[in-house]
């Protein structure tokens, strides 16, 4: 290191003002390895306001530099009185004759051209800094003024400022000619060498190129397949280096964004952010799964959840590949998280409508038996009811049994209809029809401190439904919405023609893509969390008080969009309300005009009918008969249908209608009724059932519903329908009296 210092003993400073970081440094550890004190500036602007306030012994500057160039800072420095006594070297490769006259046109004290040695950097620093002192007039001249292409220049450089650029340009072009000297010469000799070569070897080296050709082509299409496979895979992979069964390092593909919503970035600097990650319920098994793998174990994969940035809970099923040292120690694994969630939602609502569909199967048997112990109870208490006097004191019980009877008869009714086993009567018709029909009996219902708001779509296509059943559903679900709201809120019904796609319907079992109307009951009520969503349409599952519900309201809905070929789904979260949405197919037809169904009173009797009545089940045979009986038909009863038909066989008895059950031992009614056709052709028929899945098995025998009455059945129901079945004029002259239901 040489003495490069100042009469107070302190080391010269240097200026480097270069744009170039690398560049700068690189000048900077040259000089100071020699002594002297070093302070860089990026740029001219800067470099000028370093020299007027630090005043180097010597400025460094590269010509071409954003903001200022080197020679404009120069020239600023040497126009300068306070700095134009501070020698100043500029550094430029000189590819133009231009930049030459602009570098002696800007007062420069010395010139190095690009690229340099060192040792000649540091001499001519040296000449500059310990030559005359460049105020010393001696030597230089006046201006020059000349013209050099079609340019008039001003050169106010001495001679010697002269001679050392051109010594400087004269050396770098001996130093290039040297190189391209000796470069001409190695190419002279690598030429000969390679033709010697090329004789030798042509046979050979085409047959290279042909096999190299092979090799690029095929790994030309294992990169194109290995880029598109990459492209392709939007799961989250990543990698987890292991020492000693701890975790030392973690890499985070490019996936990861698309999958949790974190950065792989931040997902490296928080080690933990993973745990977090895991959903709270699901955290205890995944943390176990992870210290198994960090054991060394080899696991299948794990299905779990986690909970993005954005605050969604997503399924992910997450796939781990160890790898081991030679002593089968572990030393990192690979991951893979899919993102499950459609797959799950799937699989969710595969097993609600299964368990829905089994609790169908079970409560319409249930109801089914029940509808059979209600048929003789409602029978006979009405038959008591008839026989006994108003004033008699059995009779207000025989009125409560009636009572209860036709209350339990309409929870079977539910039953029914959660099962879809009800019977329908299914018509083209308008939704928005209904909604506005029963509007005010729904704002009625749900109180005046909500409000009914109604978006019925104008053109709204029509569906084929059962209207009253469509009632009952916007019903039960304004009742719903209601109990959801104590303190009152909003309740909307929309409607509204929606086409729904494959994607759409992947994502939805039992739906396929077609063009649907849309039915939307919302509330801004208290919402649900998600266990409760799952089981809502469970028949008799309530979180209402004891003795506030009975469970059934949103099982009937569900089970009337069912029986209706539509589809119902509900979206909520608590503190949030709920909406329901029911598609229904839509049909390309008028809907039909719907009118009020007129009461009809039924007034007399067929004294002179014989009726036959076949029923399996002896208290519901028997009440039939008897109630037949007390209206003056001739009865004759038979328990299954081989019996019944060995009486028409006989011909002993001209039977004018046959009343039979649907399923019976031995011989069902439909059986029955096809084998007494070839009997009697002319017999009336009429069926009796718990719920329509007997009716629809044989529903080729049935004739549009006119000859069936559902169980239980009240004794004016029976004796109506009997009436319009054998109605030939023959009317009796007594007054069929309807008996209070109690509702």
């Amino acid at each position: 290191m040489k003495n490069n210092k100042n009469i107070a003993g302190q080391s010269l400073e240097i200026l480097v003002v270069e744009d170039s970081r690398t560049q700068a440094e690189m000048l900077k550890q040259v000089l100071e390895d020699e002594g002297y004190a070093v302070r860089i500036a990026s740029d001219g602007a800067k470099g000028l306001y370093c020299t007027r306030t630090s005043r180097p012994a010597l400025v460094l500057s590269d010509i071409n530099m954003p903001e200022m160039d080197g020679c404009e800072m120069c020239r600023k420095i040497k126009n300068d009185h306070a700095t134009s006594d501070i020698p100043v070297i500029l550094v430029s490769q000189l590819t133009a004759a231009d930049d030459i006259i602009l570098g002696l046109a800007a007062g420069a004290d010395g010139y190095i051209t690009k690229p340099y040695q060192a040792d000649y950097l540091l001499e001519e620093i040296r000449q500059v800094l310990y030559a005359d002192s460049p105020n010393d007039n001696k030597g230089r001249e006046g201006p020059i003024e000349f013209s050099f292409g079609c340019k008039k220049y001003t050169v106010t450089a001495g001679r010697k400022q002269i001679l050392s650029l051109l010594l400087s340009t004269y050396e770098n072009s001996v130093r290039q000619n040297q190189k391209l000297t000796e470069t001409e010469t190695e190419l002279k000799r690598l030429n000969e060498h390679l033709d010697q070569q090329v004789k030798a070897r042509t046979e050979s080296l085409m047959g290279e190129i042909a096999e190299r050709k092979k090799i690029e082509e095929a790994l030309r299409e294992g990169k194109l397949r290995y880029r598109r496979l990459i492209e392709a895979v939007t799961d989250y992979i990543y990698t987890v280096k292991v020492d000693d069964g701890k975790v030392v390092e973690t890499y985070h593909g490019e996936g990861c964004f698309a999958i949790t919503r974190y950065t792989p970035e931040e997902c490296m600097n928080d080690p933990f952010l993973w745990h977090r990650m895991v959903h709270e319920h699901d955290r205890p098994k995944v943390l176990e799964y992870a210290a198994k793998v960090l054991s060394g174990e080899h696991l299948p994969p794990i299905e779990h959840r986690i909970v993005r940035k954005d605050g969604k809970v997503v399924w992910v099923k997450n796939t781990t590949v160890p790898h081991y040292d030679a002593n089968g120690k572990l030393v990192s694994y690979d991951g893979m998280l899919s993102d499950i969630t459609e797959r799950k939602t799937v699989e969710q609502q595969l097993y609600i409508s299964q368990k829905l569909e089994a609790l169908g199967r079970l409560a319409g048997g249930v109801a089914h038996d029940f509808n059979n112990c209600l048929c003789a109870i409602m029978g006979f208490a009405e038959l008591s009811m008839m026989q006994l006097e108003p004033g008699n004191k059995l009779y207000p019980n025989m009125e409560a049994i009636h009572s209860s009877a036709h209350k339990a008869a309409g929870i079977a009714r539910q039953l029914l209809a959660f099962s879809r086993k009800q019977i329908v009567e299914t018509k083209v018709l308008n939704i928005n029809d209904i909604i506005s029909d029963i509007g005010k009996m729904l704002k009625r219902l749900i109180g005046e401190d909500i409000e009914l708001l109604t978006r019925l779509s104008s053109g709204l296509g029509s569906v084929q439904a059962d209207a009253t059943q469509i009632e009952q559903v916007l019903i039960n679900l304004a009742v719903n919405a209601r109990d959801a709201m104590p303190e009152g809120g909003e309740l909307v019904i929309e409607t509204a023609n929606v086409r729904l796609d494959d994607a759409y319907a992947k994502r939805h079992i039992d739906l396929k893509p077609a063009e649907y109307v849309m039915l939307s009951v919302s509330d801004t009520g208290v919402g649900m969390s998600e266990d409760i969503r799952s089981r809502i349409f469970e028949p008799f599952f309530t979180t209402k008080e004891a003795g506030k519900g009975t469970g059934l309201g949103l099982s009937t809905v569900y089970g009337i969009v069912k029986q209706n070929n539509g589809q119902i789904y509900v979206y909520s979260e608590e503190g949030r309300g709920t909406i329901f949405k029911i598609y229904l197919e839509r049909v390309d037809m008028q809907p039909e005009k719907m009118t009020a169904k007129a009461i009809e009173k039924v007034t007399g009797h067929h004294s002179n009918a014989t009726i036959m009545v076949v029923e399996d089940d002896a208290i519901i045979r028997q009440s039939t008969v008897s109630m037949l009986q007390m209206y003056g038909y001739r009865v004759l009863d038979a328990i299954h249908g081989a019996e019944a038909l060995a009486v028409f066989e006989r011909g002993e008895h001209a039977v004018d209608l046959l009343l039979t059950d649907v399923v019976m031992p031995h011989m069902s009614g439909p059986e029955l009724v096809n084998r007494l056709k070839r009997i009697n052709k002319n017999v009336k028929v009429l069926f009796m059932s718990g719920y329509t899945d007997e009716i629809t098995l044989h529903h080729g025998l049935l004739d549009s519903g006119n000859n069936f009455i559902g169980k239980p059945f009240s004794i004016v129901d029976l004796i109506k329908k009997i009436g319009e079945l054998i109605g030939d004029g023959n009317s009796g002259r007594s007054e069929l009296t309807q008996i209070d239901a109690g509702q």
